[in-house]
């Protein structure tokens, strides 16, 4: 009887210490489980999260049209400062066009007209920031007669004006041997002219 007892319990503990293998390997596969179960959770919620930030940043069409024609009311456009018979004689020869925009925003504007190695930009920005540091910080020559108050930069060879609380730039890019005669008044006559229709 001692000999049965003896066998069924040992046939009976293997499978006792089998059960709770298998007992701690379900708790194993359930704790992975949770963890794969939690990552996934995770990605979707910030899935969700990018996907409404995406379309709150978006701008609806009524806000892009808004800004489109803010954008062409809004500023000065340089090329049409001056005319190309105003420039001529400056340059030193005949114009090609109407002169190219470079840039053009609200708030900044800038044109370049060329002829052969000659450049004139004309430049219009909104406020007076950088007029005001220029002016601190360049040491211009004062010229008097255009705008509200101007300066000339020998080293740049560049007029800026203030004229009702913008800036206006003048720039006269030529090459050093240019038979251009004076920049200096070219560059006034222009900013002159150019004030007038901001």
């Amino acid at each position: 009887m001692w000999s049965l007892m003896s066998r069924g319990l040992s046939t009976s503990m293997p499978k006792q210490k089998g059960g709770n293998e298998m007992s701690s390997a379900m708790q194993r596969k359930m704790g992975a489980y949770k963890i794969i179960y939690f990552f996934i959770l995770l990605g979707f919620v910030l899935f969700l999260v990018t996907c409404s930030g995406a379309q709150s940043d978006k701008p609806s069409a009524t806000s892009s049209k808004t800004t489109q024609s803010q954008v062409s009311e809004s500023g000065i456009n340089a090329c049409k400062l001056l005319t190309r018979e105003e420039l001529e004689p400056a340059i030193g020869g005949e114009i090609a066009g109407y002169g190219e925009l470079l840039q053009h925003g609200p708030g900044n504007s800038e044109c370049l007209f060329q002829y052969e190695d000659n450049r004139i930009f004309v430049r219009y920005k909104a406020g007076t920031s950088s007029f005001d540091y220029n002016k601190i910080m360049a040491k211009g020559e004062p010229v008097s007669g255009v705008g509200d108050e101007a300066y000339w930069y020998p080293i740049s060879k560049t007029l800026e004006a203030r004229v009702k609380g913008n800036t206006l730039e003048i720039e006269m890019l030529f090459p050093p041997n240019s038979a251009s005669g004076d920049l200096k008044s070219a560059a006034i006559e222009l900013a002159k002219k150019a004030a007038s229709r901001m």
